[in-house]
């Protein structure tokens, strides 16, 4: 009788963890605040020979001008730092749930606009 209490609180306790880490796993995979598309802002003089007029941010591929790259992500309180699988890193501030930037070399910041769907 005893085994049998054991064994069933012991169930219930596996089925409560799994149900609250798979309610975690499916929380920290939709918090990355640049999955969408996004527009150059336009009328920035940093943005005039930027190939990417529209960037495209998913779960794990970034695209821009009809190329698309692996990417992963690393998730911080103002800014999301993105990982090419070619080794080139950027960080991308989040400046609203609308509007980000990102600083290129000797050319200045840029900042997009979230593309409306």
């Amino acid at each position: 009788m005893l085994a049998e209490y054991r064994e069933s609180t012991l169930r219930k306790l596996l089925i409560l963890n799994l149900l609250i880490l798979s309610t975690f796993l499916v929380s920290c995979g939709s918090s990355n605040p640049l999955i969408g598309s996004w527009e150059v802002v336009p009328g920035q003089k940093s943005a005039r020979f930027f190939p990417c007029k529209i960037i495209t941010f998913e779960k794990s591929l970034s695209s821009c001008a009809g190329l698309a790259e692996k990417v992963s992500y690393e998730i911080r309180k103002e800014s999301v730092i993105v990982h090419g699988e070619l080794g080139i890193s950027a960080i991308y501030k989040i400046i609203s749930n609308d509007k980000i930037s990102v600083e290129i070399p000797y050319s200045g910041r840029i900042i997009f606009r979230r593309v409306k769907s």
